[in-house]
């Protein structure tokens, strides 16, 4: 399991003026809403272009994708940025027996809603194992598929036994500072990355504290769903990789602690073609960690 990534602390803190005001603010739609399979979920796009639907982690919220990433994304493609059901712009919404499989057709009820027909998909950290199910019954709605920093699934999967991601693991609900050193490599670079991503934060235009917020009864059931329903013997997406004929990209840093690299190594295994980038020296945010280099990768890998 992924622990939150909530940042609104750390964005009070470490996002000084000049972090932000020395970059234009992104260039994003007005916050929208659209009902699907009975949740009001909230989205906002940027950039034109072929649509790529990005599909946050757990706890994750949309107003947490890195900026710089998304404005590189959308140089080439009208990026979908979207709050998973009962997370942030998309509460309240009914999450008793939430499921992997329920957030994976919320998606593709996003993509319908939207007319987006076939969309390119990222899913990045429980985003993966969602895309990863997206893509089986709902192989309609994916065009290319690109999962960073996530695992298959089942007893297959690699757990992580790093000390400072058990201890995360560990915590219901984890200080900010800890949730940083976990998902961006203790190194001079991965601090500095870090602290870079939090200050860009703020580029978000029209981003106010309600968008980092994710009640306990979501918290809970996100936990029960990318835990004990995703990695228990029949379940995740192990057994039906080999079936994706989606063409697929697959990412991670080479010092994730949180999803041990492993597990995108399995996945590239599975998924026939599926093409393998570990990013040396990159963490769980590796994504955000080399924001250009990864932009331009997903840019040539969709074009």
């Amino acid at each position: 399991m992924r622990r939150r990534i909530l940042v609104a602390v750390a964005l009070v803190l470490l996002a000084a003026p000049a972090l932000a005001s020395a970059q234009a603010p992104l260039a994003a739609t007005p916050i929208q809403h659209v009902v699907v399979n009975g949740a009001n979920l909230g989205y906002r796009t940027v950039g034109t272009g072929p649509p790529l639907v990005l599909i946050a982690g757990f706890g994750g919220t949309m107003a947490e994708w890195d900026p710089a990433l998304v404005a590189g994304l959308a140089t080439q493609h009208t990026v979908v940025v979207f709050d998973n059901r009962g997370i942030a712009t998309s509460q309240p919404a009914p999450v008793r027996g939430l499921t992997i499989a329920r957030m994976a057709d919320d998606t593709a009820g996003l993509i319908d809603a939207l007319g987006l027909g076939k969309a390119d998909v990222l899913g990045w950290s429980m985003g993966g194992n969602i895309a990863e199910v997206l893509v089986q019954p709902h192989a309609d709605k994916v065009n290319r598929l690109i999962l960073a920093a996530t695992d298959p699934g089942g007893p297959q999967a690699v757990q992580p036994t790093d000390p400072l991601a058990v201890k995360l693991l560990a915590d219901t609900n984890p200080p900010v500072s800890l949730l940083l050193k976990a998902i961006f490599p203790p190194t001079p670079a991965g601090r500095a990355a870090s602290k870079a991503y939090v200050g860009r934060l703020g580029l978000w235009p029209d981003t106010g504290p309600d968008a980092f917020t994710t009640p306990s009864a979501t918290v809970a059931a996100q936990v029960r769903a990318e835990g004990p329903l995703w990695f228990c013997k029949g379940c995740g997406a192990y057994p039906r990789l080999p079936r994706v004929r989606a063409p697929t990209l697959v990412t991670d840093g080479t010092l994730d602690i949180l999803e041990p690299p492993e597990n995108s190594r399995i996945i590239a295994r599975r998924i026939p073609g599926a093409k393998l980038t570990l990013y040396r020296g990159g963490g769980h945010a590796h994504l955000f960690q080399f924001n250009g280099r990864y932009a331009g990768e997903v840019n040539g890998f969709l074009g």
